[in-house]
């Protein structure tokens, strides 16, 4: 039997981290001194496109259907028998428990580091569709932060700060990208480390088997999904008949963290996909950890 699970990350806020998130270009606190604002001047990239679900950047881009944003873990069990474990006896109860003081418990977010910010949001915003719920600048701390999501329809997301801390809060599945200033200024195309048998960043130039492995979002269908990613110009980890498992895909990001595409239902292979791979090719299964 399959099992699909999430593998979430709590993320907790104290209220002094809370209390620092004000408004976009604005002074957050009213005792700042010139040095703590001495990055200020750093050039701000304008990202109220994202906001809106306007694309300037990709022209030609084509609406897509409204993708759910998931982390994906898959895990393959075999049981002997239904009364032989308690994890099955919980998947297959018509009432699934519900621990104690967590009823209201959102998984709302996995924060990633991005080199530029502009470049990830065309790839968030205009290759995945998602919108960008909320952003906030701490030139004090030398840093941005730009939540997105899969929105259906960008007219919800409020016009205020407050109802887009709220709702941004509340929404599952947002993904945080963090901006640090002066990263887009380096030189090596990628310069954050992303878990999967990565050298970046390491002192000794090995690779090392990392515990990251990708965020993963759903389409209803796989095969026309990579056909415009390709048209696009995004780079290919695993194309759908790629590999061991067909009828699903990854790509990569800006910063090259994977994305995993996969169906909206069953996985069901089509003779060729977009790189020209046949259902009945590819490599083997690949652990991208090493």
């Amino acid at each position: 039997m399959r099992f699909a699970s999430t593998l979430a990350a709590a993320v907790a806020l104290t209220s002094s981290t809370v209390s620092a998130f004000v408004a976009p270009s604005t002074s957050i606190s009213t005792t700042a001194t010139t040095t703590d604002l001495k990055m200020s001047e750093v050039e701000q990239p304008d990202v109220s496109a994202y906001m809106t679900g306007a694309r300037p950047p990709l022209e030609t881009i084509r609406e897509m259907p409204l993708l759910v944003a998931k982390i994906v873990y898959y895990v393959k069990c075999t049981f002997s028998s239904r009364k032989s474990s308690k994890l099955t006896h919980h998947l297959h109860s018509s009432k699934p428990l519900q621990q104690e003081g967590t009823e209201n418990y959102i998984m709302q977010q996995t924060m990633v580091r991005v080199k530029d910010p502009k470049a990830s949001l065309d790839f968030y915003c205009n290759v995945l569709g998602f919108k960008l719920l909320m952003y906030r600048e701490f030139p004090q701390w030398e840093f941005n932060v730009y939540f997105v999501a899969p929105i259906a329809d960008a007219s919800t997301i409020p016009e205020d700060e407050d109802g887009r801390w709220a709702m941004c809060m509340n929404t599952p599945g947002c993904l945080e990208l963090t901006w640090n200033y002066g990263s887009e200024k380096e030189d090596a195309k990628y310069v954050y480390n992303t878990g999967n048998g990565d050298s970046t960043g390491t002192s000794d130039g090995q690779k090392i088997k990392g515990g990251f492995g990708h965020i993963g979002i759903t389409v209803p269908n796989v095969y026309r999904a990579c056909e415009r990613f390709k048209e696009m110009g995004c780079e290919f980890h695993k194309s759908p008949n790629g590999g061991g498992m067909k009828g699903l895909a990854f790509i990569k990001d800006p910063d090259g963290y994977l994305v995993e595409i996969l169906p909206q239902g069953k996985m069901v292979p089509e003779a060729i996909d977009c790189m020209g791979v046949a259902a009945d090719g590819g490599e083997g299964y690949k652990d991208n950890s090493k």
